[in-house]
């Protein structure tokens, strides 16, 4: 492999990285980020109530 190819590459690599989906410009869908936040908001709570057990 010679030193063009792997430029071409890497320049394929950069290219590809850069792509984004076209649903990336739609509206936001407040349903979705709800339903990810509450899980997450639980997990923080326990990890938190787990932190107050372990200081107390």
């Amino acid at each position: 492999m010679t030193t063009i190819d792997i430029a071409k590459l890497e320049a394929a690599g950069r290219s590809a990285m850069a792509w984004t989906p076209d649903e990336a410009d739609a509206r936001t869908n407040y349903r979705a980020v709800l339903g990810a936040m509450i899980p997450a908001m639980g997990i923080i709570a326990t990890a938190a109530a787990m932190l107050a057990a372990i200081a107390a």
